[in-house]
């Protein structure tokens, strides 16, 4: 019975331990990382609600082997907010609705960054490089 007592108590230290321990490293490790957050304007101007952000490192592949990392929805708003970014890296970030790319940008966080990366397709480039079936589309 004593061993078992004494068993649980040094199970009861070491975790303890280990919990003291990882916590200040799980924060320090993301203080390591980067945040990327921004505003999604579509081509007629308003907020784009529907899709997501994602990154990838790939930018030297073609578009249908590229993998992406990091994966965060838009908001109501267009808004977005990609937290855990690994810094030091360079990335082709795009919006992308339907599995589509709309727009693309392309940044290399450093380390602890609160980066902002805003996207407005009603820019006068992006509505220029635009199909005429899709200048069709925005104009319905």
């Amino acid at each position: 019975m004593k061993t078992l007592k004494l068993t649980q108590t040094m199970f009861a230290v070491i975790a303890g331990v280990a919990i003291s321990t990882a916590v200040p490293a799980f924060a320090q490790e993301n203080k390591d990382l980067a945040t990327v957050y921004g505003h999604v304007t579509n081509p007629a101007g308003f907020p784009q609600s529907a899709g997501e952000v994602s990154f990838t490192v790939d930018v030297n592949e073609p578009e249908d082997k590229m993998r992406m990392t990091n994966v965060t929805k838009l908001d109501a708003n267009g808004d977005y907010k990609a937290v855990g970014v690994l810094p030091g890296k360079s990335y082709f970030v795009y919006v992308m609705q339907d599995g589509k790319r709309l727009d693309r940008q392309q940044i290399t966080p450093k380390i602890g960054d609160n980066l902002k990366l805003d996207f407005d397709m009603s820019r006068e480039e992006y509505l220029k490089a635009m199909t005429p079936e899709q200048k069709k589309a925005l104009e319905d």
